[in-house]
């Protein structure tokens, strides 16, 4: 009696190809229903028909007003099939104001047909909306949205066993991560999904993902497998006739043949995208094929035809409110117009960007703001740039603390949760109090053109400021590199230290010291000072064109705020020309940020002065087992005699007993650390060592395991504990290093003070064992007659360079955060 008709619903939408962060929809499914035995539902299943012909075409206006007719008969039936049909037709109509640009109706769309499935408790369609919905908000920006409307589309999609739709989610949440510039994550859901597309002979489908695997390759600069990639894609989309995705591959091997070098090819592809997508009316891909053939002719210093392509981008942006694709626009301009030399105009556009980079920041999770900033880090360079040249050295500034460490310090903010926190962009005036509250030289360093151009501001306790800038391009690498050379027992992985142990550029100098140190020796007459090649040519870039306006006082403080690979560069042994450490003339703390210094400074003011805390001493606990690689057989870590030998004089001095060895589990120390003030932990630490575990956050600290954990208390677990100590000092290799990023180092020592700890000693490589555990128990004899933690660890590594002078022995341990201590 009653004849059923399929109604269609979009299939969710995959990352669009041209560019990391824009979407496009794939071919549509028939899945709801309508009864059309009576004559209105008859004419509106008609109407609908020509509507999904019409979207299938790429006539996205026809479409939605065909699909807007349809609706309006659907809405005064009353029955449960015509309700299906109504969010089928809703969805439909999303589809079109999707590429029409009109993403505010789209969304709007989407939420009245996900409530009448959820009301229906139809749960294949609300996974398809889900899936949909989370498309659109990854191309408006809103990224943490996106992520958890594909988990939860996931979800449904799993419990009807629909593994097409699997594919077609996980390869949208490649597209996210994508767009949040976390490539091999994106690399790996792309290839998962891809694998499922092809199981199930999804051709559609499978050139969607081929075509985003060519944008990852592309951005490894891996430009064959790109090229490839693309090019097989492109062949499926012409034998589907599908001329969305057409447009879509042609504008992305035109990006790719320019990078390597092949223009006229890819103006040809570019303009073959541009003719597509002007004839489908698909206004999100015209504006990137106009954003993209600017870059070309930018590329090529034909400035005036690129700012005309820029500025039809920038037009339809606005017109779509695609937010992060204005911003990238605009990012453009301000670059082109500084190239021309027009400053003002320059840093007029990139300050627009900036505040529309900000916008998409909140709701975002910790890992993925950093992701984000990473990929925006070129705005506040080019800005910065902009300022300088125009003299403005308070605003560059104030955009260089502005783009660096931004997560962290909002994530400080959030977790610490005081009243007088803020995450804000700092201003000059409070940069200038911050150095006062300090009573210490602030220096900033900012990589403003990658291995060409460095700038400095020096700000002094009284808040005066100095910049100077310095010219990179003879300094070859900044980070000293890694060789094979195992002099001593260190505190890092022996499966690894073969490859890693040592940095050879300051390890190799036995051969240049007369009086070299034996282990546990006594101090070391007549020493001829080394001047090592790699510390003086370091000196010269990062210390000697500020030399002048440091303090003269050893004891003040020099507060060094890094920027990328700087945070590997181990101030304390840098050397002036007549050889003396840095360490010497000054005492020396490190920051990611201004800002963060700010923030551990309150928070250390807000910390209880609970009498009840104690110090938390571990040394040489029974070592876990780990492999090297996935599939190998795990072998036990060395014992670490020194790390004992250290642990127990240290526990003497602050008169505790220490945990040592088959005591020292994860469990109990986890505890202990709880109701902590002071924690050490001299162990092995585990970097490279565990990479295969991919680990969120970098890094791990060696504890005895037990049938309950590995003992491998990772940085992740760190993360999640709330500390009260105020000092904890990781006595273990590679500590202080991670994942760079604008961020600063994301590893142990961002966990910690992530956790609460406003200061914290970590080590930058695979620290020897014996002169580890001298320098550590010096450290604390130091604190027992100062309240200065910094001026501490400066006075131990005098001391240590009289017994052990080489710097591989002491100068691998940095001090992060405040210097003095505020509870009692």
């Amino acid at each position: 009696m009653v004849a059923i008709a399929t109604l269609v619903l979009v299939c969710s939408i995959n990352a669009r190809a041209v560019d990391p962060g824009l979407l496009i929809v794939s071919k549509v499914e028939q899945i709801a229903q309508i009864d059309t035995t009576k004559d209105p539902k008859t004419r509106a299943m008609e109407l609908y028909q020509q509507g999904t012909q019409l979207l299938n075409s790429g006539q996205f206006q026809a479409a939605l007003d065909t699909f807007e007719e349809v609706l309006k008969t659907v809405q005064d039936l009353s029955d449960r099939n015509a309700r299906l049909g109504q969010a089928g037709t809703l969805n439909q109509i999303a589809y079109a104001y999707y590429h029409l640009g009109n993403y505010e109706k789209a969304l709007d769309s989407y939420k009245q047909a996900l409530n009448i499935y959820t009301q229906e408790e139809k749960w294949q369609e609300q996974g398809a909306i889900l899936t949909n919905m989370g498309a659109l908000y990854g191309d408006i920006g809103e990224y943490q949205k996106a992520l958890e409307s594909h988990q939860q589309a996931l979800v449904f999609a799993q419990q009807v066993n629909d593994i097409k739709r699997q594919g077609e989610i996980i390869n949208n949440m490649g597209a996210i991560y994508q767009n949040l510039n976390q490539n091999q994550q994106a690399l790996e859901f792309y290839q998962q999904a891809l694998e499922i597309l092809q199981q199930v002979g999804d051709k559609g489908w499978q050139g969607a993902i081929l075509n985003n695997l060519g944008l990852i390759y592309a951005n490894l600069e891996q430009y064959q497998k790109a090229i490839d990639s693309y090019q097989k894609a492109l062949n499926l989309a012409e034998k589907d006739g599908d001329r969305v995705a057409q447009g879509r591959i042609f504008n992305n091997l035109g990006l790719v043949r320019s990078k390597v070098g092949d223009i006229p090819a890819a103006l040809q592809s570019l303009q073959k995208a541009l003719v597509i997508r002007q004839e489908l009316k698909d206004l999100p891909g015209e504006r990137t094929t106009y954003n993209d053939i600017g870059t070309v002719y930018r590329n090529l210093e034909e400035y005036k035809i690129a700012l005309q392509n820029y500025n039809k981008a920038l037009k339809i942006s606005r017109q779509i409110n695609a937010r992060p694709q204005e911003g990238e626009t605009l990012s453009n301009i301000g670059l082109t117009l500084l190239k021309l030399g027009q400053e003002a105009a320059a840093a007029d556009q990139l300050f627009k960007a900036v505040k529309i980079w900000e916008s998409l920041h909140p709701g975002l999770n910790d890992e993925n703001k950093v992701s984000l900033m990473d990929s925006q880090a070129d705005t506040y360079r080019w800005l910065q740039q902009a300022l300088i040249a125009q003299n403005k050295i308070e605003a560059a500034l104030e955009v260089s603390e502005r783009g660096r460490a931004r997560a962290f310090a909002q994530l400080l903010a959030s977790r610490f949760n005081e009243s007088d926190l803020s995450s804000s962009p700092l201003k000059f005036k409070q940069i200038q109090q911050i150095a006062q509250q300090q009573n210490s030289t602030l220096v900033e360093y900012s990589i403003v053109i990658e291995g060409k151009l460095l700038y400095i501001w020096v700000i002094q306790p009284d808040g005066e400021l100095k910049f100077r800038s310095v010219d990179l391009s003879s300094l070859q690498s900044i980070s000293p590199e890694t060789g094979n050379h195992r002099q001593v027992i260190n505190r890092g992985n022996e499966i690894e230290e073969q490859d890693n142990f040592v940095h050879k550029n300051i390890a190799q100098l036995d051969q240049q010291i007369v009086n070299k140190a034996a282990v546990n020796s006594q101090p070391v007459a007549n020493i001829v000072r080394y001047k090592d090649p790699f510390l003086l040519r370091r000196y010269k870039f990062l210390i000697k064109p500020i030399a002048d306006l440091l303090p003269t006082n050893p004891d003040h403080h020099v507060i060094f705020i890094p920027h990328q690979e700087f945070f590997l560069v181990p101030f304390a042994a840098l050397q002036d020309e007549q050889g003396t450490y840095l360490i010497e003339k000054h005492t020396i703390l490190i920051s990611p940020s201004i800002q963060v210094l700010d923030l551990t400074y309150k928070h250390q003011q807000h910390l209880a002065k609970e009498n009840q805390l104690k110090t938390l001493i571990i040394g040489n606990p029974k070592m876990p087992s780990i492999a090297s690689r996935l599939g190998e057989k795990p072998q036990a870590l060395s014992s670490l005699p020194g790390t004992e030998r250290e642990a127990l004089a240290i526990a003497k001095m602050l008169k505790t007993e220490p945990m040592i060895g088959e005591i020292a589990t994860e469990d109990i120390v986890v505890k202990k650390m709880l109701q902590a003030r002071i924690i050490h932990m001299a162990t092995h630490g585990l970097l490279n060592e565990l990479k295969h575990l991919g680990l969120e956050i970098p890094g791990a600290l060696a504890l005895t395991p037990t049938l309950k954990d590995d003992g491998l208390l990772t940085s992740d677990e760190i993360f999640n504990l709330k500390l009260k100590a105020e000092l904890v000092v990781l006595s273990a290799c590679n500590t202080g290093r991670g994942k760079i990023t604008e961020d600063g180092v994301i590893g142990l020592s961002r966990s910690f003070i992530s956790a609460g700890v406003p200061s914290v000693i970590v080590s930058l490589w695979y620290i020897p064992d014996n002169p580890s555990a001298d320098l550590m128990i010096e450290f604390y004899r130091q604190m027992q007659t100062t309240n200065d933690k910094a001026s501490a660890l400066r006075q131990a590594m005098i001391k240590t360079i009289e017994k052990h002078p080489k710097p591989l022995e002491w100068a691998g341990f940095i001090f992060m955060g405040q210097s003095g201590f505020e509870s009692n």
